[in-house]
């Protein structure tokens, strides 16, 4: 079986890129309106710097997502190998994989993949990667988290090339 590619779904990455860019405006309407408002001045330029700087960097990620006509996911004899979050974790092969599962935390669905290795993901990472890794380990016990309904398939197709390639792996270790 050829590997199962999924895309972004581009329409909810405009509606995330337009959620980004009103909470740059709101920034830098709190940056430089002088607002009357129960809050010191300074605490609401802070938010405002803040919400620019964070929307800032949320809209360039997503920005270079929505141009770009690369795979989210990609499902192999190797492994998946995501790169649907900032955070692109890359290939986690099926020998490393624990467990795989759908998991739900704030109202967010998510495929979450469990490694025998609970640090693996955070050791092959950058800084940034590593502490924005570290931040979700606090949320979550699987190492990697992919939000599914933010890619063009459903989760029954999801499932079933997971599990086909998985299964796949498993009898060729064993002969």
């Amino acid at each position: 079986m050829s590997p199962f590619i999924i895309y972004q779904n581009n329409l909810k990455l405009l509606v995330l890129l337009l959620g980004s860019f009103i909470f740059i405006i709101l920034g830098f309407i709190f940056l430089f309106l002088n607002l009357e408002l129960t809050y010191s001045p300074s605490i609401i330029k802070g938010i405002g710097f803040i919400s620019i700087l964070f929307f800032g960097a949320c809209f360039l990620v997503i920005f270079k997502k929505t141009i770009e006509h690369k795979p989210a996911l990609i499902i192999d004899e190797n492994g998946i190998t995501d790169y649907s979050t900032a955070l692109q974790v890359g290939l986690v092969k099926w020998n490393e994989i624990k467990d795989i599962q759908f998991t739900t935390f704030s109202r967010q669905h998510f495929l979450s993949i469990y490694t025998y290795d609970k640090d693996l993901i955070i050791n092959r990472t950058n800084a940034f990667q590593k502490t924005m890794n570290q931040m979700n380990k606090k949320l979550m016990d699987s190492q990697v988290n992919i939000p599914y309904r933010n890619l063009k398939c459903n989760p029954v197709q999801l499932g079933d090339a997971i599990n086909y390639f998985w299964e796949e792996f498993y009898k060729n270790e064993l002969v």
